[in-house]
Formats: C-alpha cells, sequence, structure tokens
C-alpha cells in the first residue's frame, strides 16, 4: 500500500478540478468497471516536450476497487484543452489528437484485475471512449 501514499480525495472543495472531473467524466472506472468508484488521485508535474522544454500537471486517478492508476493531463481534466485557441489545446492538436476527446495513460493495472484482454494497457495512451467501448464489449 505503500505505492499509494499521496493519493487523496477531496469532498471539503466544491472546486476542485479532479473532483469535478471523475463526478463528470469518470463515472465508471474504465478498467474494472466499478460504477461510481470513490477515486483517490494525486497531482504531480512532468516533463511534457523535449522540444520545448516544457513541464505540465499529470493527474494520477486510482480506482480503490481494483486499484487501477490511470494518468491524465491537466489540459483534459480542466477541459482547456477542448480548445483550439488555448495553450493545452494547441499542443494537443500538434500532436494529432482530437481536442474533445480525453486521452487516459494507464499507469498500472491492479493485480486483482489483471487478465489477458488489459494485461497490455500498461503505459499506453487510449481514448477514455474506446477503453469504455471495450469494457462494454469484453462484459
Amino acid at each position: 500500500m505503500n505505492e499509494y501514499i499521496g493519493y487523496k480525495r477531496d469532498e471539503a472543495s466544491y472546486f476542485n478540478a479532479a473532483r469535478s472531473f471523475t463526478a463528470d467524466k469518470l463515472r465508471t472506472c474504465p478498467v474494472c468497471g466499478k460504477s461510481w468508484p470513490k477515486w483517490l488521485w494525486k497531482e504531480e508535474y512532468q516533463f511534457m516536450s523535449e522540444q520545448y522544454g516544457l513541464f505540465g500537471r499529470m493527474y494520477h486517478f486510482l480506482c480503490p476497487d481494483c486499484e487501477s492508476i490511470l494518468k491524465i493531463r491537466e489540459g483534459d481534466v480542466s477541459g482547456y484543452a477542448c480548445s483550439k485557441s488555448t495553450f493545452e489545446g494547441m499542443m494537443k492538436k500538434a500532436k494529432g489528437k482530437d481536442n474533445l476527446t480525453i486521452y487516459v495513460i494507464v499507469e498500472k493495472i491492479g493485480d486483482g484485475i489483471k487478465n489477458e484482454g488489459n494485461s497490455d494497457w500498461e503505459g499506453k495512451e487510449f481514448p477514455l471512449p474506446e477503453m469504455l467501448k471495450k469494457l462494454r464489449d469484453d462484459k
């Protein structure tokens, strides 16, 4: 459980981007399929672009039911990447991504849920709608 140090769930603040994001966009865990999981999260600054020397914030979301961890860029969590007129939106478009789609990096699949169908997801980035579709197709 030591690897989960730093994860929290902030219920006190109504204007918390991560809390609002999980309530609106992550109503179902795209790995285990649990509805309305009580997501835990932490924020981390990461090197985003060697070409431009940019740092950006990443949110790590931990599903307490399956212990899978998803990473999502701040622009997708806040919604700023949806617009091509914001910096986050321009960077997303420059990478050839759709601005209106949320992209998820699977950092870890929980040991209890890992199987042949999802074991190769770790370290890869997927559009969130595609992950949820795979989950529905597997059921």
